[in-house]
This record gives C-alpha cells, structure tokens and sequence, in this order.
C-alpha cells in the first residue's frame, strides 16, 4: 500500500508544477529534482516552500526570475539552469556545484557553499545572517554582507563591497579584493600561506579586528581609514594612498606598514597603540604623523619617512629598534626612551612643549644614540637627556639651539676622556649629559633642592604630604613621587607651582601600601633642569613585619637593616645610575648594622636593595 500511495502524490504534485503560472506559490513536501520542476522551463516571481529535510535538485534547463526558495536544501548540479532578476533564499541550505551567472542572489539565514564559479552579470547581492563558503572562484558586482559567517578558500571579489558585523576568514592563498571597501563591526582574519584582502578604491574599516598571518596582506589603491579596532599582523598593510589610523591597537610581528603617508592618532579620547616587533617596519615616502600614541619598537623593528612629527604620546625603543626620517624629526609634548642598541637618525631633530628625551636605559650595555645631520634644536622646557657614556648624541651641524641661544659642541669634553666610544670627539655629547634651553650639561646625580618635605598618617592607607620651596618662583611644576616596598620610584601627582600660596604645597596619597613607603618631591624648572627633597619615610600599619632601613637620611657611611626573618637575603647598593657599587649575603639576624663604602660621597643617593626568598625590596637612601 506505501508505494501505491507515494505514487498518487507525486503525481499530482509534477502536474501542479507542469502546468503552474508565474507568480505562483509551490509547496514541495519531499524530496524531488528538476526532472520534474524542469517541465515548468520558467518561473517568474515564484515562491517555493521547502519542507524541513526536503531537498530540491535544480539540475536541467531551469530559468528562474525573481524566485524566492523558503527552507529544506536547494542544489545547483549539472545542468544549464538561468537564474534572472534576484533570486532570494531563505532559511535554506544551498550548494552550488555547477557553474552559475546569476544577476543577483539575495541570501537570509542560509549555509551556503559555492563549490563551483559563480558569476554575477549584474544587480546587487545581500548577504546577511548566513554562513557562507567559497570554495570556487566569485564574483560579485555589488555586495552587502551583514552578521554573516564568510570563509574564503577561493578569490572572491566585487565592485563595491560593505560588510558590517562579519567574521571573514580566508585560507588556502585566497583573495577578497574590491573596487570600494568599508568594513564594520567586524572580524576579518587571514591564516593562509598569501591570503590578500584588497581594495583598488577606498578602504574604510571600524572597529574591527583584523588578523594576518605571515606573507598575507591588506591593500588598498586609494585611502585606507582604520578607526578604533585592533591589527594583529605578521604580513603586509600598504595603500598607494594615505593610510589613518584612530584609536586602533596595532601590533606588528613581522611585514610591513606603507603609505604614502602615514597618520596615527586618538578617536575621541582613545588613542593608538602600536607595537612593532621583529622585522616589522613602518616605511612611508611622504610624512609619517603620530599624535596620542604610544609607539613600542622592538627587535631590530625601524620606521623610515621623508619626514615625522610625533605628538602627545611616548616612544620606547628597545634591542636594535631604529627610527630614520629622511628629513625633518619634531617631538611635541612627547616622552622617548631609547634602550639598548637604538637609534634615530634624521636630517633635522626639533624637541619642544616640554618633550624629555632620554638616549639610554640605565643598563650597562645600553650604547643608544642620535645621529642628525643639519641641526638640533631643543626649546622651551623640552630636556634631550644621555645616560652613561657609551650613549651619545651627534651632529654634523657643530652645535644645537636651545631657544634663542646656540650652543658649540664642537669640541665639547662632557662626559668623556675615557677610551674608545667614550673618548673626547668633536660633534659628540655622550652621557651622563643634558641638552636644553641652558646648553649642554653633564648631568648632576640627583642634585638636591632646598625642599622641606613632611609628612603624616591619614588614616588606613594614606599619608597627607606637605612641602616648601624657598625656590618656588623657578620652579615649573613639581613631581610627587613615592618608593614602596619591592618597587621603583612612582610618580603619583604633578603639581603646578603656581597652584598654591607662597611655596608651600600639599597632597594627599590616598592608597599608600602598608609597610614602609618613601616620599620624595622632584622640582623641574623653567628649563626642565631637576632637583630634589629629601627623601621623607613613614610606615602604616601591616600584619607582618616590614622590611626597614634607617636612619633615612643617613649620617655618615652607616646605616641598618631590619628584616622580619633570619633567613638568607642578598643586600645589593647602587648608584642612581645603575652602578652596583656592593653586594653583600647576609643570614642569621632580623638587624644588619651596614657600612657603606667611604668613595661614596655625602649629600648623594644610594638605591638598597634587599633581595629575600618571598620578595625583593628598594629603597632611596640619602646620605648626609
């Protein structure tokens, strides 16, 4: 009886389609091909519902015009099938495995997998809230993609492309490119051997996350915008164009970042952050511009310009990072650190707006330098500052401007004498050494002020700070800085010298760790010259015993160290430079008397370091 009845319903059902009309809505409960749906030759406007689980096979001389498929799974196999107008497909499973040149194809909540070329004549195509695969060759002459899943195994292209809320992944070398790109809200990731994502127009994307592996590249012929997202990128990002970036995260392992100029800076009150790393560069012919941005440049990484301006931010410069301006260098308000083996090479070099400039970590093997080919200048309360003296500064140029006032380094003996790097040259300042609106300076070790600075609880974990400067009308602004137990000095306020009556000036530390904290408070005046107080301790409350020294300031060469245990410590004294001056192993007492060696001079600092099996604590020691 099963099959008598199957066959009742498959009959009228290849009638129905056999003589149906355009415009006419198909409800198809089972599973069936073309054979029959082919005696219709052509369908325009047709609605044809699927069924949950049916499968529809379009594979004979179909011409479907303005059709709409509903549900089930529609195949496209062998045969020649014409699909006019736009054919939409919702909530489907489609599988095209036979060549297709559809005008447009509207696609809604579908699995899509294109396993054959597929070719657009003309017309519009959306995408939205489907997963689709490309795995043949597709064109498109317009496309919008909306909360879609893409993965491109194949190329995939069209004239104008917006993809909004999408995660897109391509593999295998494959290639999404476009005349016209704008990009939303969306993933794009690329983890193929030379995977491309190309624009021959514009390319606008935001906040979007972009990943690229090694030789894969993101391109554009015209301007390339990124705003407020983040690139993690082993491969290339290059525009024949101008390239902006707002607000992003960059972070670059290896290829390279190429315009014909190059922006970065803040969307709103975020800026960018961008690492480069390995043999990641940023090399542009024209200007290259950063404002709000802090730039890490590791390992061997290097930025070439014609010119670069860099503002509001910071640069750190670590291993053999380079930066190279063919012409022009202008810091603005900026901090740079130069570690390691680092250098800036550049036809000019201008540092204003309060800059601080610094050639050289405190390690030993630091051998930074600047190299500048016409001329220096450093300008109002910007500082150029070299640590130790295998760091240096050089200049073609015979001398620097600070200001008004030109100053000769042509034969200058700062910070030199020894042998080798360090030797007395002409157009050479090595470290310790300042350049500012005051000329070139050796560099005084924490010269100290006149500042009187007190101090008392505040309650739980908070100290209020009081201080006075006969000096105030020199000063420019003044640091607060505080050493806590197993760290390095903190700046925690910047206070105007204006703000308060009188040189006398106040400030609370509202979280102050338990234990032992140091205070000191750093003057900088009108040339960015520093000077500081002495340094003033105060212990709050804590359920185990601190680690101590005293007295602070210390007189003569003496001074103790209580600890809260009687186990093994290492006890290590440096100069503020970094130079280990002793290391001594104690063990067997919660007191040490100290005795510091007689070369180190009074009205110095010294940094303790206490070195335990839980914890490693520093101090600033002042010696009187």
């Amino acid at each position: 009886m099963r099959p008598f009845i199957t066959s009742l319903f498959i009959i009228p059902l290849v009638t129905a389609l056999s003589l149906a009309a355009n415009g006419q809505t198909y409800n198809i409960p089972v599973s069936d091909s073309t054979s029959a749906f082919g005696t219709l030759n052509s369908c325009s406007g047709c609605t044809i519902n699927l069924s949950p689980g049916v499968v529809l096979k379009v594979n004979s001389n179909v011409s479907c015009t303005n059709c709409t498929f509903n549900g089930g799974t529609v195949i496209f196999s062998s045969g020649s099938v014409t699909l006019n107008g736009t054919n939409s497909f919702n909530n489907d499973t489609v599988l095209i495995n036979e060549t297709l040149s559809p005008n447009s194809m509207n696609f809604s909540g579908d699995s899509v997998a294109i396993n054959s070329p597929l070719t657009y004549g003309s017309g519009n195509t959306t995408i939205s809230k489907s997963a689709v695969a490309v795995n043949a060759a597709t064109g498109f002459i317009s496309v919008t993609m909306t909360n879609d899943t893409i993965h491109g195994n194949k190329s995939l292209s069209s004239n104008g492309t917006t993809i909004t809320n999408t995660a897109l992944t391509l593999s295998d070398s494959a290639n999404f490119s476009g005349t016209s790109m704008t990009v939303s809200g969306s993933k794009i990731t690329m983890n193929g051997a030379s995977d491309a994502f190309s624009a021959g127009g514009t390319l606008t994307v935001t906040t979007t996350d972009i990943n690229m592996s090694s030789n894969d590249s993101l391109t554009s012929s015209g301007a390339m915008s990124i705003t407020g997202g983040s690139i993690t990128s082993a491969g290339d990002i290059s525009s024949g164009s101008s390239i902006t970036l707002a607000g992003d995260t960059v972070t670059m392992t290896g290829g390279y970042l190429a315009g014909s100029s190059i922006t970065a800076k803040a969307n709103g009150t975020t800026g960018t952050i961008m690492t480069l790393r390995g043999s990641a560069h940023d090399s542009t012919g024209g200007a290259l511009s950063m404002t709000s941005t802090t730039l890490t440049m590791d390992n061997s990484s290097y930025i070439k310009s014609s010119s670069t301006t860099f503002s509001s931010g910071s640069i750190t410069m670590n291993n053999e990072a380079v930066l190279e301006p063919t012409n022009g260098l202008t810091f603005t308000a900026a901090t740079v650190q130069m570690n390691d083996t680092t250098s800036i090479t550049a036809g000019s070099l201008t540092i204003q707006t309060g800059s601080y400039v610094t050639i050289g970590g405190n390690e030993s093997t630091s051998e930074a330098n600047i190299t500048i080919q016409n001329g220096l200048k450093v300008l109002d309360t910007s500082t150029l500052a070299i640590n130790g003296h295998d760091n240096y500064f050089t200049s073609g140029n015979n001398n620097f401007t600070g200001g008004t006032t030109s100053y000769s380094i042509a034969a200058n003996t700062i910070s030199c004498g020894g042998t080798g790097e360090n030797a007395c040259k002409s157009d050479f300042v090595y470290g310790c050494a300042t350049m500012n609106a005051g000329g070139a300076l050796a560099c005084t070790v924490l010269a100290l002020a006149d500042l009187e600075l007190t101090g008392s609880p505040a309650g739980d974990n908070a100290v209020n700070l009081s201080w006075s400067d006969p000096q105030y009308a020199l000063a420019n602004h003044y640091l607060v800085e505080r050493s806590s137990p197993g760290s390095d000095w903190t700046t925690l306020a910047t206070v105007d010298a204006n703000g308060y009556a009188a040189g006398s000036y106040y400030f609370t530390d509202a979280s102050a760790p338990a234990g032992t904290d140091n205070y000191r408070i750093t003057r900088v005046d009108q040339y960015g010259a520093t000077s500081y107080s002495a340094t003033f301790s105060i212990t709050l409350a804590s359920t185990t015993t601190a680690i101590r020294i005293f007295p602070n300031p210390a007189s003569g060469h003496t001074f103790y160290l209580t600890v809260p245990n009687t186990g093994q410590l290492v006890l290590n004294i440096y100069t503020l430079t970094g130079q280990l001056v002793t290391r001594t192993a104690l063990q067997g007492q919660t007191q040490y008397q100290v005795e510091l060696p007689t070369q180190l001079q009074p009205n110095n600092t010294v940094i303790v370091q206490t070195i335990l099996t839980d914890r490693t604590v520093s101090f600033t020691l002042l010696l009187r």
